[in-house]
C-alpha cells in the first residue's frame, strides 16, 4: 500500500501541489488532472527525483529514510525520460539490474520482450523517442518491484509496444502489484484493456 501525507511542493515559494492524505491499494490507478495541475511532480517525489515536505511511504518503507529498499520496491518510468548520451541502453539496464540485484535471465527475457535487442549496444544518443520510452519503461520493470509508477506510459509507443506493455502491467496487476500511470488521454483510447477487468481507479488532481 502507497501512503501519501501531509505532502507539499512548492518552486520559488510558490505551492504548486498540496495532499493532506491519499492511500493507494494494490491495483490500477489511474492519475488524471489538466497540465499544470502536479501529476509528474508527484510521481518524481514518489522517485526520490526532488523533495518535498510531507510523507511518502509504501508498505514500512519511507522513501527518505528507508531510501534503499524503497527504491528496490519501486519500478519508476517518467514522461519524457533523459540520459546520459554516452552511455548504451545495455549500460543503464545492466546498472538497474545490480542496483535492483535482479537475475540477468529474467532482465534479458523483459528486453527480448520489448524488442531492444537490436539496438541496445548502440548509445542512446541515437534512440529516437520510441526508443526511449521502452528503455525507460524496461528500466521501470527490472527486478519486478511491487510499486510502479509510470508517467505517460504510452506516448510514443506503437500498437506492438502498447500490447506488450498492457501484458506485462496484466501479469504485475495479477501478482498484485501498485500501478499509478497518468496519461492525457482517454482510457478508451490508450488500448488498456488488457488490465482494466483489474478496475482503474481514477484520482483527479486539482491546480493549486
Amino acid at each position: 500500500m502507497l501512503s501519501i501525507r501531509q505532502f507539499s511542493k512548492s518552486y520559488y515559494q510558490r505551492t504548486v501541489l498540496q495532499i493532506e492524505e491519499l492511500v493507494f491499494a494494490p491495483g490500477a490507478h489511474w492519475i488524471q488532472g489538466e497540465n499544470g495541475s502536479g501529476k509528474s511532480t508527484l510521481f518524481k517525489a514518489i522517485g526520490s527525483l526532488i523533495p518535498f515536505q510531507g510523507f511518502i511511504s509504501f508498505q514500512q518503507f519511507d522513501n527518505r529514510k528507508h531510501r534503499v529498499p524503497f527504491q528496490r520496491a519501486l519500478g519508476f518510468a517518467e514522461a519524457e525520460p533523459l540520459y546520459p548520451a554516452m552511455l548504451t541502453g545495455l549500460d543503464l539496464i545492466s546498472f538497474t539490474r545490480q542496483i535492483k540485484k535482479a537475475s540477468t535471465a529474467s532482465t534479458f527475457e523483459l528486453v527480448e520482450s520489448l524488442g531492444m535487442f537490436d539496438y541496445l549496444h548502440q548509445p542512446i544518443s541515437t534512440f529516437s523517442s520510441g526508443m526511449l520510452k521502452k528503455l525507460s519503461l524496461a528500466i521501470a520493470f527490472v527486478g519486478e518491484p511491487d510499486l510502479l509508477v509510470l508517467d505517460e506510459p504510452y506516448i510514443t509507443l506503437d500498437a506492438d509496444a502498447r500490447g506488450v506493455l498492457n501484458n506485462i502491467l496484466s501479469t504485475y496487476l495479477q501478482q498484485g502489484a501498485t500501478l499509478l500511470f497518468s496519461s492525457h488521454q482517454a482510457i478508451e483510447g490508450i488500448e488498456i484493456a488488457a488490465i482494466s477487468h483489474y478496475k482503474i481507479h481514477q484520482q483527479r488532481l486539482i491546480r493549486t
